[in-house]
């Protein structure tokens, strides 16, 4: 069948494109819709990760501010602590110093000699007294333990100058008592019973002094034993007399401790040797 279109050519033209842009309009507005939606999701993710990112970075610089500032009061006192225990050092090897120049119980010879007439028995006449004093040193066990850590870090790459070894004075001193025993018409075994008789005085006998509370000993402060020497037959102006001579060695003693059980008595020394002559009792 034939078809006439009695229509103008434009009005004819027109609606048929009139039609397809309706419909391609329509397709455009949906597909702009969904990327607008799609981009304020995004922008509200974001949004909510910026301020996430905010608080948590907020937070991140209040510990962080905390911790420098914990961490710089703890550089402080290690420094204080550094420089209060170099201090003490110094002042511990001034009062090593002191205590080996001018020893705390210097008063113990004293308190011996006084103690000493008391002991005497008779017959015994004591002749001499002498007091010799030797020192030699000892590397201080704070040394020793320095020296023992630096030979386990030496296997490691750096372990650091070799620490220099600090020794302190130790001071042996002997006391010898030098007498004779004199018995007016007695015999040779009176005289040696009176040497006898004086050692037991000297190893067990208990003394006090004036200015002391109570009794004691003098061989507190000493080693634990009196060695005599061989005992000689002698003439004396015209008199028969035997001689002898006892020797007590005291406790060592360094200026860093006191011997493990030594008494009050045991860090006692004297500045230097002495010699003292005593005439008969």
């Amino acid at each position: 069948m034939i078809k006439i279109n009695l229509l103008p050519q434009e009005m004819a033209g027109g609606r048929a494109g009139g039609a397809g842009s309706s419909g391609s309009g329509s397709g455009g507005a949906f597909v702009a819709l969904i990327l607008a939606l799609i981009f304020i999701v995004n922008v509200a993710i974001v949004g909510v990760l910026f301020v996430q990112y905010t608080g948590a970075k907020q937070r991140y610089d209040t510990v962080k501010a905390k911790a420098d500032k914990v961490h710089a009061e703890m550089t402080t006192k290690q420094n204080e602590y550094t420089a209060t225990q170099m201090s003490f050092d110094r002042m511990s090897k001034i009062v090593a110093l002191d205590r080996a120049l001018d020893p705390p119980d210097r008063v113990l010879w004293s308190r011996k000699l006084n103690m000493l007439p008391m002991l005497v028995p008779e017959g015994v006449y004591t002749t001499q007294l002498q007091v010799v004093q030797k020192v030699s040193e000892r590397e201080t066990q704070e040394s020793i333990k320095r020296r023992n850590e630096y030979e386990k870090k030496k296997k490691g790459k750096n372990p650091g100058p070799a620490p220099v070894p600090e020794k302190v004075p130790v001071y042996a001193q002997t006391m010898m008592i030098s007498g004779i025993a004199y018995v007016p018409g007695g015999t040779e075994n009176q005289r040696l019973e009176s040497i006898v008789q004086f050692n037991r005085n000297l190893m067990s006998s208990k003394k006090k002094l004036p200015f002391d509370k109570t009794e004691t000993s003098f061989m507190e402060g000493f080693q634990t034993s009196v060695r005599p020497s061989a005992v000689r037959s002698e003439k004396r102006d015209g008199r028969d007399v035997q001689t002898f001579t006892f020797t007590i060695n005291a406790r060592p003693v360094t200026v860093e401790t006191k011997e493990e059980g030594a008494s009050s008595e045991a860090g006692a020394t004297i500045a230097a040797p002495t010699k003292t002559t005593a005439a008969a009792k």
